[in-house]
């Protein structure tokens, strides 16, 4: 028969398992908020977080249920490490202009928030060599297409006695931007509620930052695409 302190394991058993189905459920939905990539590591933290408390809480060393605890939190531990061998979980997070780096200065350690952007750097400026020489192969083409149209041109740049874009916004000045300075040097977006937070949509974010900013709009939805769980069954399963 059960005992009272198998009861009271079994209870504690039942509130420790609560978390892991939800951030479960949430990483096989399909077409969600939650579905993609961007899940896993705020996802696993949680977890690993109440794995830590459980095993503070005093209780025999050779209980049954403290053993199970240690084995759970090195078993997700080891899973947790492996996702240091990709940036993407890093970058998907980071991507959120509602957290930027603020989470992970919150969560983790200051020596791993260094190796973070390190890693945030080079993956971001893997997608902007790409694009810069994507952009050096075009150019012939631009300039072939500028001649043959140099009439319709001249047309359509000849100045107007009326420049409103410039009263409107001031002169227009070419620099070489940075989308990944520029978007981290922006404060962190902030709401007046939590509903209005979670309300808040990523993807319609950048969607509206195309054009200011191509390349980690590009990122964000290469990795929006990537699913939190790659077993389909799962996933239908759930949905």
């Amino acid at each position: 028969m059960l005992t009272e302190t198998d009861w009271d394991d079994l209870r504690e058993m039942l509130t420790l398992l609560e978390p892991f189905k939800i951030v479960t459920m949430l990483g096989q939905e399909r077409g969600m908020r939650y579905g993609s990539v961007a899940t896993i590591l705020w996802g696993m933290d949680i977890l690993l977080d109440l794995l830590e408390k459980a095993k503070a809480q005093a209780r025999p060393n050779d209980s049954s249920f403290k053993k199970a605890i240690n084995l759970s939190w090195k078993l997700l531990d080891k899973y947790y490490q492996l996702t240091d061998k990709s940036p993407v979980h890093i970058v998907s997070l980071l991507l959120d202009p509602r957290m930027k780096f603020q989470y992970f200065e919150r969560q983790w350690p200051q020596v791993w928030l260094e190796d973070a952007k390190a890693k945030v750097r080079r993956f971001y400026n893997q997608y902007r060599q790409q694009e810069e020489a994507t952009a050096q192969e075009l150019t012939p083409q631009v300039q072939q297409t500028t001649v043959s149209t140099e009439n319709v041109t001249k047309q359509v740049t000849t100045p107007t006695s009326l420049d409103i874009d410039t009263w409107l916004f001031g002169p227009t000045v070419q620099r070489k931007k940075d989308e990944l300075d520029d978007y981290l040097g922006q404060a962190v977006l902030d709401f007046p509620s939590k509903e209005e937070r979670e309300a808040f949509d990523v993807m319609e974010y950048w969607r509206g930052h195309l054009r200011i900013g191509p390349t980690l709009s590009r990122v964000f939805f290469d990795l929006a695409s990537i699913p939190g769980m790659s077993v389909e069954l799962e996933r239908v399963f759930s949905g």
